[in-house]
């Protein structure tokens, strides 16, 4: 018992030195390294403070997130009761391991009542409304709206949007030839007959993911006939996405379609900031690719690549080498090694640059529609983020194509290549969003308003220059 309490009084009293070195270093404002390594501040031991001074200047401090084999600083006994990580059903246990490691308590609320003054929470989207009760203090991983990005009919309406306005040669060559049923019946008949090709599309439903409701298409008699109200109401709900099928798909030494999972974090709407994460997934299809549509049409196994369809194929071949250039699944760095070491003429920055302009143009496409639903929706800057997974093609000549873009994409690991991406992705990513203690721990420490949450911080006006930005 003696023991316990002697440790106890030794955390209690580094708890005021490291609070105190966190406190002086965010205060030293005009002396900060914003590029000087993270984390910044550790202890005696050498690791890392659970505190740390934010990325950003003019920030207080951010709770420090860490893998699981990575060392870190005791969380201080006064700091435990005021980090709570609320759970949904889709925590993954990669985002379990990393929130546990940094001193959060998982909340398991099952009636939506008993919680209400978590932290932080990872969930799905919710309505546009719901965001009013989120608390200023309070980070939940979604905007209201961005169903702009993860819908495929919003998607492209708003790509196209952009389109007519700046041509299609800036926004909409990326993207393959599509049409929403049933309101662009008329264009798709049109464009089927006038067509010098044979053509191939695929059928999707507007909002479904992992590969459910889809159907390659090569007659035009095969897309389900909308009622002839329906083919000329303007505002007639959205059926079926109709795209056109890449027919050269890119393939390597495996002969498999792939494509890849490109991570995108929004960390704030207004200003507009966006981030693309380093590394990614390739995932290949389980059977090998034939131009023999016609009779493999319903070979789900070689027309998609979503891992929840071929893990079904006896076939499919788990990948746990990191670095291995085998197997159904490669990170996407072994992809750039790959074609930098095995396709002779394979300009890999020129595709990654590709790649980035569409990212950029797919954001700034649907950028209006989010930020009009967070204005009316959400009291605080600081409570929002996204992360998207751009799910994108490259076909036999190296071109980019975006398939669609995943709100919500899964974090679960069922490999150790899994685990190592997308465990540093959480990683990285709660680190530069920021997670900082809530206000009511004010009430315990006369100096946590150096370390709290400030809401005023985050309901500052727009400066100049963010403001010419927002309105270009």
């Amino acid at each position: 018992m003696n023991d316990n309490c002697n440790e106890s009084e030794i955390i209690d009293e580094n708890y005021v030195n490291l609070m105190n070195q966190v406190i002086n270093y965010s205060l030293n404002l005009h002396n900060k390294d914003t590029n000087s390594s993270f984390p910044r501040l550790v202890d005696s031991s050498g690791d890392p403070l659970v505190l740390q001074p934010s990325l950003f200047p003019m920030v207080w401090p951010t709770v420090y997130f860490a893998l699981e084999d990575e060392s870190i600083s005791l969380v201080p006994n006064k700091l435990k009761p005021y980090l709570k990580w609320k759970l949904s059903s889709i925590t993954a246990n990669t985002m379990r391991t990393v929130v546990t490691k940094s001193g959060f308590r998982l909340l398991r609320d099952k009636n939506q009542k008993v919680y209400k003054n978590w932290s932080a929470i990872w969930c799905k989207h919710m309505k546009s409304v719901d965001f009013k009760t989120i608390k200023d203090y309070q980070k939940v991983n979604h905007f209201p709206g961005s169903f702009h990005f993860g819908r495929k009919d919003k998607l492209w309406q708003n790509l196209r949007s952009m389109a007519v306005k700046h041509g299609f040669e800036v926004f909409a060559h990326f993207h393959p030839p599509t049409f929403v049923l049933p309101h662009d019946w008329t264009q798709l008949k049109k464009y089927w007959i006038n067509s010098a090709e044979e053509l191939v599309f695929i059928l999707k439903p507007p909002a479904s993911a992992r590969g459910e409701g889809i159907k390659i298409i090569k007659k035009f008699s095969e897309i389900p006939k909308p009622s002839a109200r329906a083919k000329h109401k303007h505002n007639a709900k959205s059926q079926y996405v109709v795209q056109k099928y890449i027919t050269n798909p890119c393939l390597l030494y495996n002969e498999t379609k792939f494509d890849l999972r490109v991570y995108v974090l929004i960390t704030s709407i207004v200003p507009l900031r966006v981030y693309v994460y380093d590394d990614g997934l390739v995932r290949f299809a389980s059977h090998k690719y034939s131009n023999d549509i016609q009779n493999n049409s319903d070979n789900q196994f070689m027309h998609l690549t979503n891992y929840s369809v071929n893990k079904n194929n006896l076939n499919y071949v788990l990948n746990h080498d990191i670095n291995g250039q085998t197997g159904n699944k490669w990170t996407l760095k072994t992809l750039w090694r790959y074609l930098n070491h095995s396709c002779k003429g394979v300009d890999v920055d020129a595709i990654i640059n590709s790649i980035e302009d569409m990212i950029i143009k797919t954001v700034i496409s649907c950028e209006p529609f989010v930020a009009k639903l967070v204005k009316e929706n959400v009291k605080s800057r600081y409570s929002c983020f996204e992360l998207l997974g751009f799910d994108i093609m490259l076909d036999n000549t190296y071109k980019p194509w975006l398939i669609e873009v995943n709100i919500s994409p899964s974090l679960r690991s069922d490999s150790s290549l899994d685990s190592a991406v997308k465990s540093q992705l959480i990683k990285d990513m709660f680190n530069l969003i920021g997670h900082q203690i809530p206000p009511n721990f004010k009430r315990l420490e006369t100096f946590a308003e150096f370390i709290c949450f400030n809401r005023h911080y985050y309901s500052a006006l727009l400066s100049d220059e963010e403001t010419i930005k927002v309105n270009l």
